[in-house]
């Protein structure tokens, strides 16, 4: 039974130069849905090709200003009171970027044309210096291998994200499938709002 954690989730952290703390920001003002952004107004990213497997990972620089703001991965982490392994697919976010988690640990699902807001929604809050994992697959020595987690049957559903600069909160998405089968975790596009503390439409 193997107990060691992947190299990746070091190298990830130091990547986004950011201390392994979750920290959540108090007295965010709603603000009133505006999601009707001219195409203009976004960033988008294609990430068509772009996929990880075990061992593996990536990292997103969205708005394009130098600084990556999510990096995915995959570790092996070992349960001996379960007398599991777990092989994790996990995000990342950092210092200027947010996730929305909930108290489960688990990270919002949107489907295409769902609004992404700017403030805290159902039970869900945005987190900066944030991890989570995906989807995991459990190894056990006395039963067949399985899948757990909310984004273990994706097919082209919307990571929630927002980047933080100048002061200000961008609401953007990122595309994602899961495969089982291959045990890949599949990038189809990503998108950052240009336009300050506004909602954005998943996938659009």
């Amino acid at each position: 039974m193997q107990k060691t954690k992947g190299l990746w989730v070091l190298t990830a952290f130091l990547v986004l130069t950011a201390a392994c703390q979750k920290t959540d920001d108090q007295g965010v003002v709603p603000k009133p849905p505006d999601t009707d952004l001219p195409a203009e107004s976004v960033e988008y990213t294609d990430l068509t090709g772009k996929e990880i497997k075990r061992g593996e990972g990536l990292a997103f620089d969205l708005n394009k200003d130098g600084i990556r703001d999510f990096v995915f991965g995959t570790q092996l982490v070992g349960d001996p009171f379960d007398k599991v392994d777990k092989v994790q697919y996990t995000v990342l976010s950092g210092v200027d970027s947010y996730l929305p988690i909930n108290a489960e640990e688990s990270i919002a699902r949107f489907r295409k044309g769902e609004e992404i807001p700017i403030s805290n929604f159902g039970g869900f809050i945005w987190y900066r210096i944030s991890f989570s994992v995906l989807a995991q697959k459990i190894i056990s020595e006395t039963k067949p291998p399985y899948w757990e987690g909310d984004w273990k049957a994706s097919r082209h559903d919307f990571l929630p994200v927002q980047v933080y600069k100048d002061q200000k909160r961008y609401a953007g998405w990122i595309e994602l499938s899961f495969d089982t089968l291959n045990e890949t975790l599949i990038f189809h596009r990503a998108a950052i709002s240009k336009t300050p503390e506004r909602s954005l439409k998943a996938g659009i």
